[in-house]
């Protein structure tokens, strides 16, 4: 994800290289950090400075939603167990 901007871009492995992928719902706060996890076919996106929200990209719509932050703080690292965020 590039930072203070809404794109976001994938690594081609077999290209050796990087292309735009989608782009975000809204700006990215700037010099902050963030984290992403995929699990069924969504992507989970937070981000540091951001404490109400969880961007979510859904690759079968093609689409991003957003969805409230339960931690009530925001965080630069997400994972998976692989049945729940």
């Amino acid at each position: 994800q590039n930072t203070n901007r809404t794109e976001v871009y994938e690594y081609n492995i077999q290209t050796d290289s990087w292309q735009y992928f989608a782009g975000l719902p809204g700006p990215i706060i700037p010099s902050k950090s963030g984290g992403s996890v995929v699990l069924n076919s969504k992507m989970y996106c937070v981000y540091s400075e951001d404490s109400t929200s969880i961007f979510i990209y859904d690759f079968i719509l093609r689409e991003w939603s957003v969805r409230k932050n339960e931690l009530g703080a925001g965080t630069s690292t997400i994972a998976t167990d692989g049945s729940q965020i």
